[in-house]
């Protein structure tokens, strides 16, 4: 609801909105990567599951990219809070949409390149 909302309104195209957007995408994400299989394992009623070791990967794969991907939207959410309060006159300059949209491509790169190498 909040990413049609931010597309359809036109106020709401500023850099808070923008970010809140793309957290809302990779909760999305984050929520239908774990949950349809632990419901199928709590409707099947099955003491125990098992997964085979390519699922498991790619789920804890998804799983640390995406999360990844939501601690680094919020940490640049807290600095743009930062720039808007601490810096109010230079807020336009600085927060511009080519950086916002930058440092989104930034985030989902650097996310799943560490997902990649910290395992």
């Amino acid at each position: 609801m909040i990413i049609g909302v931010y597309v359809g309104s036109e106020n709401l195209h500023s850099p808070m909105y923008f970010f809140l957007s793309h957290l809302s995408t990779c909760d999305i994400f984050l929520s239908t990567s774990v949950v349809p299989v632990l419901l199928c394992t709590l409707l099947r009623g099955e003491k125990s599951y098992t997964m085979t070791i390519g699922g498991c990967v790619i789920q804890y794969l998804t799983s640390a990219f995406l999360t990844a991907v939501e601690c680094l939207i919020l940490t640049v959410m807290s600095y743009d809070r930062y720039l808007a309060i601490c810096k109010p006159l230079h807020y336009n300059t600085i927060m511009t949409s080519k950086l916002c949209l930058h440092l989104v491509m930034w985030i989902w790169l650097l996310s799943f390149i560490f997902s990649l190498v910290l395992p």
